[in-house]
């Protein structure tokens, strides 16, 4: 008898912690039925768009697509119910049904995720923060990757989307602002059916990304709780197919910003082309022709002040990305003087902005890239009262310039940095190298010097650099909760389980094999370095080989960049070139070096890869595997020609062919990294528009060489 009564007391305990766990259980999918999502009715077009992204994510991985509602009214068997604190009728509703939502009132894009009875509650702060708590769910608990599209990655099928409690709460984001800068986007332009013309008397830029491209790139952004975006380089506003790609991140909630190269949406071609059209053909000239760019400074504001969300981008730089005295000899020659009619500019176009912004706080940034940056380094700026300064690394995201460290807060203005995952000319484009370590390190100075109210990441092309857009989007948002190690540890575990410490250790040796300036700890041999330093041998080789007397390689030093290429003023911004040059012995010495631990990473990969499961093989192909042989092709490509050059200077002309042709070799390991990122119908054409490092020019080019040098020798033969 006393055995029943123990029994039964078990039975009775297990009942009750039984009906306590399905009291706390959320059922979203089970079976046929799935709990309709209700948007609460006031809600913008940003946040349905999210709630969209929502119900496909669950049809994705469920095949249960659940019903969209208005009106809570309808939630008797219980809903995902969506809302913002900054929206009156659904705060309203808010505060009477989710007491939790009270506190979030007047923050910045904060949220919170609770189940509450048979309800999941989703609400912001404001509407943002609503659209980034959606987005929070879905990853964390739906298991969606954010950056699925780049990566492929889809999330795994599941019979039933049950949680025994649900619970995010996010405060204010760390930076205020958090951007992408699509910029150098020759993959992204040349992969689809082009968007449409562009009319701009400049190589590259001459198309426009496909609006379905921009669509997923846009989304990626958002999913990854970024609030920034510039969309492209040199938009014009009134041509209607680059006008789309803002009009796309627009449709998103997001805030919407310029190139640092178009104050107030004008770059030089535009300001070309608006001339032109009126029959006048004027310098681009804030010196020469002040009314000129105050009317179409105009115009522009006129219309990109139609935009919500403007962040707008003020200073005055030159034509293509240079200083601004290069288009007209005319502008004073003292820094003093450049300076001051730098000012004078960005106050105009700040006396323009409030005459068509009606915002009551209007964000203004103006970004210290190149010379911006030693003008105030050396105190000749003046900004606008209610500006935010922007300073910028020194490319490629590996140091701040001087002047982020000696300029001095002001109490009452906002600070930001412009920092880069990818740059062009220098790299790295087409293979990443900026490990999220070195970017903690950048954000973490950011912070303390009081620069966290704007962030703006140059992305590129997007798909190489998934890793670091990653790992940036979570040092932003939440810098007190980032580790660099274990975000690498986590990232590793989620995409390649057993197989992640070997993961994470194989990229930090990808990371680790960069070389680096001895002086400025800035690297020297990314892709695009390599690229300007192989043309730049080319080119001397042609003249040694047309004129050996008039040729010593000896003499030769290098800086971070080809000086027959390079103005003064572009190496100084670009190179770090204040830490020294580089000879040529040096040169090869690091050369060597580097390829030596790439050839030593790609053997630690090759055997990680080749006990890995099908199904994770594919990315870790495509984000290193594929660019650890472009850059190593890359490295051949500049040893051959290297060692050609220091042959024929000692009148070894057979081994400069040799050698030449061991440089060519170079692109069939190239060609191999990309064979891997072009695997399947979606991605065949992913190299279709390249045009930055234009490895088919490279190829030609040594070709070219070549036969010169076969040509010379066989000349030589025949006298």
């Amino acid at each position: 008898m006393k055995k029943t009564a123990q029994y039964s007391l078990v039975f009775l305990v297990l009942v009750f912690f039984s009906a306590c766990r399905q009291k706390e259980e959320f059922v979203l999918v089970s079976g046929d039925f799935a709990k309709s999502i209700c948007l609460l009715p006031d809600e913008p077009e940003h946040v349905l768009l999210a709630v969209e992204d929502l119900i496909n994510d669950i049809a994705k991985i469920t095949s249960q697509r659940p019903e969209l509602t208005r009106d809570p009214q309808l939630c008797d068997k219980g809903c995902v119910i969506i809302g913002s604190m900054d929206i009156p009728g659904s705060a309203a509703f808010l505060n009477d049904n989710f007491k939790e939502a009270k506190g979030q009132s007047g923050k910045w894009e904060a949220y919170k995720v609770k189940n509450q009875g048979k309800n999941l509650m989703i609400t912001g702060s404001d509407s943002r923060g609503t659209q980034f708590g959606i987005y929070h769910f879905i990853e964390k608990y739906l298991e969606v990757d954010p950056l699925y599209f780049w990566t492929d990655r889809e999330p795994e099928k599941r019979n039933q989307l049950v949680w025994s409690a649900i619970e995010i709460d996010q405060e204010s984001p760390s930076f205020k602002y958090r951007g992408w800068f699509i910029n150098d986007e020759d993959l992204l332009t040349g992969w689809k059916e082009s968007g449409g013309e562009r009319n701009i008397d400049y190589p590259f830029y001459a198309e426009v990304v496909n609006p379905a491209v921009m669509e997923k790139a846009v989304e990626a952004m958002i999913r990854l709780r970024y609030n920034l975006i510039i969309p492209a380089s040199f938009i014009d506003i009134f041509n209607k197919p680059e006008r789309k790609l803002v009009e796309i991140a627009a449709k998103r909630g997001v805030f919407l910003s310029m190139h640092h190269i178009e104050p107030l949406g004008v770059s030089a071609f535009t300001y070309f082309n608006y001339w032109n059209e009126r029959g006048k053909d004027l310098k681009f000239s804030f010196y020469s022709h002040p009314e000129a760019l105050k009317e179409i400074w105009k115009v522009y504001a006129e219309e990109w002040a139609q935009f919500p969300n403007v962040i707008w981008q003020i200073g005055l730089r030159g034509i293509a990305d240079r200083p601004m005295w290069l288009a007209d000899d005319a502008i004073p020659q003292s820094d003093a003087a450049r300076g001051e009619l730098i000012s004078q500019a960005m106050q105009v176009q700040m006396d323009i902005i409030r005459n068509v912004d009606k915002r009551e706080h209007i964000p203004v940034t103006t970004t210290l890239w190149m010379e911006g940056s030693e003008l105030n380094e050396k105190g000749y700026l003046t900004f606008p009262e209610g500006m935010m300064v922007v300073f910028s690394d020194n490319s490629p995201g590996w140091m701040m310039q001087p002047d982020f460290f000696q300029t001095q807060r002001e109490e009452d203005r906002e600070y930001g940095i412009y920092y880069h995952h990818q740059l062009w000319g220098m790299g790295p484009h087409l293979a990443q190298a900026v490990p999220p370590s070195k970017t903690y390190e950048i954000i973490k100075q950011a912070v303390e010097k009081g620069s966290d109210d704007y962030v703006i990441f140059n992305v590129s092309n997007i798909r190489e650099f998934a890793l670091g857009l990653r790992a940036s989007s979570e040092m932003t948002y939440d810098f007190n909760g980032f580790d660099p190690e274990m975000f690498m540890k986590n990232w590793a575990e989620v995409r390649f389980g057993e197989d992640s410490e070997a993961v994470a250790a194989v990229y930090q040796q990808f990371f680790d094999s960069y070389q680096m300036h001895d002086q400025s700890n800035g690297p020297i041999l990314l892709d695009g370095q390599i690229r300007i330093k192989g043309f730049g041998l080319l080119s001397s080789l042609k003249e040694q080989l047309s004129d050996p007397k008039k040729f010593n390689l000896g003499k030769l030093v290098f800086n971070q960049s080809d000086p027959a290429e390079t103005a003064p003023w572009l190496k100084k911004h670009l190179t770090d070139s204040r830490s020294g040059n580089i000879s040529v012995d040096e040169l090869i010495s690091k050369l060597d070096l580097q390829q030596r631990n790439f050839l030593h990473t790609q053997n630690s990969l090759d055997d990680i890869i080749s006990k890995m499961d099908d199904s994770k093989r594919p990315f870790l192909e495509v984000n290193l595997k594929s660019q650890l042989d472009i850059i190593h092709g890359l490295g051949e490509w500049l040893d051959g020609i290297t060692k050609a050059i220091l042959a024929e200077e000692v009148g070894d002309r057979e081994n400069t062919i040799l050698y030449l042709q061991s440089a060519l070799k170079g692109f069939e390991t190239i060609r191999s990294g990309k064979a891997l990122s072009s695997k399947g119908e979606k991605w065949q054409d992913w190299y279709q528009g390249e045009t930055k490092m234009n490895l088919i020019r490279m190829e030609s080019y040594t070709e070219e060489i070549l036969q010169l040098a076969k040509s010379l020798s066989l000349d030589t033969k025949n006298q």
